[in-house]
C-alpha cells in the first residue's frame, strides 16, 4: 500500500520587498515578486504575514494575498496596484487583530498552479501600515507530496 507523505519544503522567501508594505494607507495594492511554477512544479504553498499598524484596525479586518497568473507565461491577468483583481484570485485572508502590535498569522496548505505568477498585497485593514521597514511582509514556501 502507498504512503503519502509531505515532500522537502523550501525555506520561507520574501514575497515583497523589504520597504515595499511600508506606510500604505487601506485599499492599497502592492504587486510582489514574481514565481516560476511552470518549471518548479510545486503543489502546495505556505504564507506567512507580518503585519503592524499604526493605529488599531476595524472590526473583520484583513490583509488580502491574490496570486496574479500569467497563463502564457508573458501576459498578466489583471490585478495590480491600480487595477482590482478578481475575487476568484484571493489567495489567502488574513484576518487581523484590533491592534498596533506586531502580528504574525499564516494560512497553509494552498493549492497553487503551475504557472509563471506574482502575488498581490491588499490592505483591507482601515488602518495605515507602520513606517518600519520589515513590521510587514508576506513570506511563501512550496512543497509538495510524495507517494512512497
Amino acid at each position: 500500500m502507498a504512503e503519502c507523505k509531505w515532500g522537502v519544503q523550501t525555506k520561507p522567501v520574501a514575497a515583497f520587498t523589504a520597504s515595499e508594505l511600508a506606510n500604505k494607507a487601506s485599499a492599497s495594492r502592492v504587486p510582489g515578486r514574481e514565481f516560476v511554477n511552470s518549471s518548479e512544479r510545486n503543489r502546495f504553498m505556505d504564507l506567512f504575514c507580518r503585519a503592524r499598524f499604526q493605529t488599531a484596525p476595524g472590526s473583520g479586518a484583513y490583509i488580502g494575498v491574490y496570486l496574479i497568473p500569467a497563463l502564457d507565461d508573458t501576459t498578466w491577468v489583471d490585478g495590480s496596484s491600480t487595477v482590482e483583481p478578481q475575487e476568484s484570485l484571493m489567495l489567502a485572508a488574513f484576518q487581523v487583530r484590533q491592534s498596533t502590535s506586531q502580528q504574525v498569522l499564516a494560512v497553509t496548505k494552498v493549492i497553487i498552479p503551475p504557472v509563471r505568477f506574482r502575488l498581490l498585497w491588499m490592505n483591507a485593514t482601515g488602518a495605515t501600515t507602520t513606517t518600519n521597514v520589515g513590521d510587514n511582509q508576506v513570506f511563501v514556501r512550496f512543497y509538495n507530496e510524495e507517494v512512497l
